[in-house]
């Protein structure tokens, strides 16, 4: 699999983290879970069928185009063809300006982007037509900068500021305190967070946290899970498997030897693709 990375120019660079795109051979099925990784995602499909595998054994195949909420748990993905994906990776609150309605509206969902964006299509032709992943880049960024320009409220200055502040608090974050540094009463910040970010603060705090640990591995074989584990800001290296089993479905060692070149995607066929 190919996964390519673009970083926008300002001032998108801050409400967007990347744009990026994912294609392998259509001949090679792929098959594996998506970790949550902090913020809403747009995505259009290029290739083949993509799915989401449910608990059941069901699989519910995806529109063309959609757009997947912030997010708590991992999803099982299925592409029997392949993938050849294009996509928008917004950082948390980014995506507000962007979407006529509250973030946790979409939260937890994957959601058919001809809803909520009546150009889509046309868009999506545009892209499927570009034979450049760069040009198909540039595409995406003019689209949102034109968006940039019509929306109403599109800064993601407050949980960017949540974020800085959280990054030096330790796992007993108190709301109440992030508020009052905020300049906020709590149930005010409460509710600017289901509208601009589309989880709660503490909900956000622990999945910044974890993509920090898998940030941390990189291409590390033996990781040393106890100093990971104090640079994240967990009490102990207990605590933070917990957590990554909860975000990730998986223990980490598991992760370890499926992960693929996307860091938030592992392979769970065994003797299948290796993205």
């Amino acid at each position: 699999m190919h996964f390519i990375p673009h970083l926008p120019r300002p001032p998108l660079d801050e409400l967007v983290q990347f744009f990026w795109s994912s294609e392998s051979s259509g001949a090679v099925a792929i098959e594996g879970v998506q970790l949550p990784e902090a913020g809403v995602c747009v995505m259009f499909n290029l290739g083949g069928p993509q799915g989401v595998l449910s608990r059941e054994g069901q699989t519910d195949w995806w529109c063309s185009r959609w757009v997947s909420g912030e997010r708590l748990a991992p999803i099982h993905l299925v592409a029997p063809q392949g993938a050849n994906l294009l996509g928008i990776h917004f950082r948390p609150g980014g995506a507000r300006g962007f979407f006529d309605l509250p973030m946790t509206e979409l939260s937890s969902r994957i959601v058919d982007l001809d809803l909520l964006w009546p150009n889509a299509a046309a868009l999506h032709e545009r892209l499927a037509l570009e034979p450049s992943v760069r040009a198909r880049f540039m595409i995406l960024e003019l689209e949102l900068r034109g968006r940039l320009r019509r929306a109403a409220s599109t800064s993601p200055l407050l949980a960017q500021e949540a974020i800085r502040r959280m990054a030096v608090a330790g796992p007993g974050m108190r709301i109440r305190d992030l508020a009052a540094a905020l300049g906020l009463g709590e149930r005010r910040l409460l509710r600017r967070f289901d509208a601009e970010v589309g989880l709660g603060p503490k909900a956000l705090h622990r999945l910044l946290r974890f993509r920090r640990v898998i940030d941390l591995l990189g291409a590390v074989r033996e990781p040393d899970w106890p100093s990971i584990a104090l640079e994240c800001g967990y009490f102990d290296q207990p605590h933070l498997i917990r957590d990554f089993r909860g975000f990730a479905g998986i223990p980490p060692e598991s992760y370890l030897a499926q992960r693929s070149v996307d860091p938030h995607f592992a392979t769970s066929v065994e003797g299948g693709h290796t993205p």
